[in-house]
């Protein structure tokens, strides 16, 4: 049984002659059937307002009980009602017992009164608690004491409004903090998901929040496209809040909301937030078209909230994106190929391909080989490219060519957008290449290089300038040697050097 209050009525037409019997053996059955809670010293169990007593009290005079209800069927309709809740309501709000029970009903039968149309005067009433184990409830005869003339009959769809008051008088008092609680829950659930969405939207770059495994790439470029209309399209003119805009671009807000909500990490909020909201509408006692009312309210509140979260990321892509659409595509590559820069770093694949790049400096061909390094390189290309900030002025500048064709401007897009990936993977690989130290590495390689060089140009020259040294000095001896040659000659031509023996 769901949780929640019961409330039941019928009665007997008075134009019948054997009505004031059945009312009195109903009163009978309800002061005194086995489970019947009785009243202190009694063997039946009443309490209420009969003619003449001016507040609620327990009725011990069974006689005289018996008596004012065979008298009052006689010119009086009496309606027989049933107030129930269900067994976890009853063990949790200790409605098993007739001091709860009978404290509510004193506090809210008026309710009654009032949507019967009975003056607080002129009603009269009995109620019984009955124990019953897993459906404990209270029988209640009333009457109006008046000698207004009155329709007996209540029309179906007047009795489920008055029974919806009832529900929600009761429900109210018994689910006081279960609702609080659940109103908690409904204002958490609602601030999870507008967190959820930020983190969305962080930075406006679907690329990157919305790489996880349990969303699709459908999905994701679904969001993408959606978001890039919402940045491209939005008004110029008055405020960009939820609840000012034009009902046109309010439907791309609430398309765009209903897409977002599909992806199974909405999908759980939403369903503890609904199911919170549907909650309290029961324990409020509401029927089900009060039920629906209130669920199309809280989804039109989700919409509202979750629109408002989405303008303010609408906001800051104008402020960042400059629409200025670019002269040609050497322009656009160029204007794109910065915003990229910027945003390669923001990209989780890129820190893990900076992971996988070799510690020691590795030519570019050699990287090209790795399959997996390409495919992740790739990768995160085309998610940068993906951005909104990339694909706004990339639509921008193919809506700006003009061209009516269909086909051909898809032809330009994919072109632009294939260019723009080679440009992207370009400028992704020589940035791995410098935050990999590879840089750095050729630097003091060719220091090293030079310093070789200049070490071995030293060596060269201090070799040699030896070698002319030992020339040199090879020469003088020589020329020493010649000299006391021709010197002994001479000496012995003038007779001054001996002659040999």
């Amino acid at each position: 049984m769901s949780r929640g209050v019961v409330f039941k009525q019928s009665y007997k037409s008075r134009n019948l002659a054997s009505t004031a019997t059945l009312n009195r053996k109903h009163l009978v059955y309800i002061a005194t059937r086995p489970g019947a809670v009785h009243n202190p010293g009694c063997a039946f169990g009443l309490w209420g307002r009969l003619p003449g007593i001016l507040a609620p009290e327990n009725i011990d005079d069974f006689r005289l009980a018996k008596k004012t209800v065979t008298q009052a069927s006689k010119d009086h309709t009496l309606y027989r009602a049933i107030i129930s809740v269900d067994r976890d309501t009853a063990k949790q709000h200790d409605l098993y017992s007739r001091k709860t029970w009978e404290p509510l009903i004193n506090a809210k039968i008026d309710v009654i009164a009032r949507e019967m149309g009975i003056k607080s005067g002129d009603f009269c009433w009995v109620a019984s608690m009955h124990y019953e184990k897993g459906h404990p409830h209270v029988h209640v005869m009333y009457w109006d004491n008046s000698d207004a003339v009155r329709q007996e009959h209540v029309p179906k769809e007047r009795f489920e409004i008055m029974a919806e008051h009832v529900r929600s008088a009761f429900g109210r008092e018994i689910y006081h903090e279960d609702i609080i609680e659940l109103r908690k829950t409904e204002r958490e659930d609602k601030s999870e998901l507008r967190l959820e969405l930020k983190a969305l939207l962080q930075e406006a770059n679907l690329a990157e929040a919305l790489d996880l495994s349990h969303v699709s790439k459908p999905a994701r470029d679904r969001l993408t496209a959606m978001l890039v209309d919402l940045t491209v399209t939005a008004p110029t003119k008055g405020r960009l809040a939820y609840g000012f805009l034009p009902a046109d671009y309010k439907a791309k807000v609430d398309a765009f909301v209903d897409e977002v909500l599909k992806i199974s990490d909405f999908q759980k909020v939403v369903k503890r937030y609904e199911s919170a909201v549907r909650e309290i509408s029961a324990l409020n006692g509401n029927g089900e078209e009060k039920t629906n009312y209130e669920m199309r309210m809280a989804r039109g509140e989700l919409h509202r909230n979750l629109g408002n979260e989405i303008m303010v990321c609408i906001k800051e892509c104008r402020k960042e994106l400059t629409l200025d659409v670019p002269a040609d595509r050497t322009e656009l590559q160029v204007l794109l190929g910065g915003t990229a820069e910027a945003l390669l770093r923001t990209n989780p694949n890129y820190a893990a391909l900076l992971k996988e790049m070799p510690k020691l400096r590795t030519p570019t061909k050699e990287l090209m080989r790795d399959e997996d390094f390409v495919k992740q390189l790739h990768k995160l290309a085309w998610e940068v490219c993906a951005d909104v900030r990339i694909s706004a002025r990339l639509h921008g500048y193919i809506d700006a060519q003009g061209i009516k064709d269909r086909e051909e401007r898809k032809a330009l897009l994919t072109d632009t957008q294939k260019e723009l990936h080679r440009t992207v993977t370009g400028l992704a690989l020589e940035e791995l290449r410098n935050d990999a130290g590879y840089a750095k590495q050729a630097q003091a390689d060719v220091v090293t290089n030079l310093l070789i060089r200049l070490l071995g140009d030293a060596s060269r020259s201090a070799g040699q300038q030896q070698a002319k040294r030992d020339l040199a000095q090879l020469r003088s001896k020589d020329k020493s040697k010649t000299a006391q040659r021709d010197r002994r000659a001479q000496l012995e031509q003038a007779g001054h050097w001996p002659a040999p023996e």
